[in-house]
């Protein structure tokens, strides 16, 4: 048993094939969170309705879809800098369109022809191909 702090690197045991874990209380943590007991979480006083999504740039397109996806949850949204809802994905008119391949950014396009995908944040960087 190797319960005492020998002041060892913790690395490997000398062969046995594991790791030695230095401190009882790393040991006990880890005891604990292999006995997959449930963790009790304090529930929290959110008012039903109250709930607003914000987000920039890419974080802005999530909290767009979230506030979409969950409408009856969600009051409101703070979209800053970023693309309508499904732009990312959508052909319009006038867009550029690149041959798609295994490094395309976009890899489903909605309108586009076989083979042929839209170029990244075009929503937002050619804000004229999009009207």
């Amino acid at each position: 048993d190797d319960d005492d702090d020998d002041g060892g690197d913790g690395g490997d045991d000398g062969g046995s094939g594991g790791m030695r874990l230095q401190h009882k209380e790393t040991s006990l943590c880890l005891s604990a969170l292999a006995a997959n007991d449930p963790i009790a979480v304090p529930r929290l006083p959110i008012k039903k309705g109250g709930v607003m999504v914000t987000g920039c740039s890419n974080g802005a397109d999530f909290a767009a879809q979230f506030h979409v996806a969950f409408s009856d949850a969600v009051d409101g949204a703070c979209i800053f800098s970023g693309q309508p809802f499904r732009c990312a994905t959508t052909r319009f008119e006038n867009d550029y369109l690149i041959p798609q391949s295994a490094e395309s950014s976009v890899p489903n396009c909605e309108g586009c022809p076989d083979g042929q995908t839209l170029v990244y944040d075009h929503c937002k960087n050619h804000p004229w191909w999009v009207n």
